[in-house]
C-alpha cells in the first residue's frame, strides 16, 4: 500500500509539470510556425512571381 501511495504522489506532482512543459512547447511551436509562415510567404510569393515573369 505504501508503494502505491508513493507512486500516486509522484504522479500527482508530475502532472502539473508535464502540463506546463506541454503548454510551453505547444506555445513555442505555434510561435515558430507563425514566424516561419510569415517569413516564408514573401519568399514563396517572390519565387512564384519570378517563375511567371
Amino acid at each position: 500500500m505504501n508503494e502505491i501511495l508513493k507512486v500516486a504522489v509522484v504522479v500527482l506532482f508530475a502532472v502539473p509539470f508535464v502540463y506546463m512543459i506541454y503548454d510551453v512547447v505547444f506555445d513555442l511551436s505555434k510561435k515558430m510556425y507563425l514566424a516561419i509562415t510569415k517569413k516564408a510567404k514573401p519568399a514563396v510569393i517572390s519565387v512564384i512571381s519570378a517563375l511567371f515573369n
